[in-house]
């Protein structure tokens, strides 16, 4: 999907939200592979955890997003067959604990300072990536599209 000047963000996600589960999942892998190719191992790292931060914004992992995550879980949790327990774990320590809030300030910053280095189209990729992953279970809710956008900016 091409992003262009007069494409709000509400748009964009209604539009992801049309594809349905399948098209977003295979989408999405797509997309997140293209930004790791263009990221040094830090900044992967940062990308990982941005993923799994949109994943987690609503508070709830779905089995979709499970899936989706799951690769990403693994390295996270130095662990080669993440369960959807284990999963879960991990969304309601970032969403529902106080330790969790400074998880997630440190990986906010971090990405934001990881999106003020990255070119346009690095970025519109990142963006991308981010609401496929959210959109895997067929729907984004506001709070992910709230989270998102807390990031991007987009109009």
């Amino acid at each position: 999907m091409y992003i262009d000047e007069d494409t709000t963000f509400d748009d964009l996600c209604d539009e992801i939200e049309s594809y349905g589960k399948e098209k977003c999942m295979d989408l999405g892998f797509s997309s997140t592979v293209k930004v790791f190719k263009k990221l040094n191992d830090a900044d992967g790292k940062t990308f990982s955890d941005f993923i799994l931060m949109c994943i987690a914004s609503d508070g709830y992992l779905t089995i979709e997003e499970y899936y989706y995550s799951k690769p990403l879980l693994s390295i996270l949790l130095a662990k080669r067959n993440v369960s959807f327990d284990d999963a879960s774990n991990v969304i309601r320590i970032i969403t529902r604990t106080d330790n969790g809030k400074e998880i997630k300030e440190n990986v906010m910053k971090r990405i934001r300072d990881l999106l003020s280095r990255v070119d346009k189209e690095t970025k519109e990729d990142m963006l991308m990536s981010g609401l496929l992953a959210t959109a895997c279970d067929g729907k984004l809710s506001e709070s992910e599209r709230q989270f998102i956008m807390s990031l991007f900016g987009k109009n």
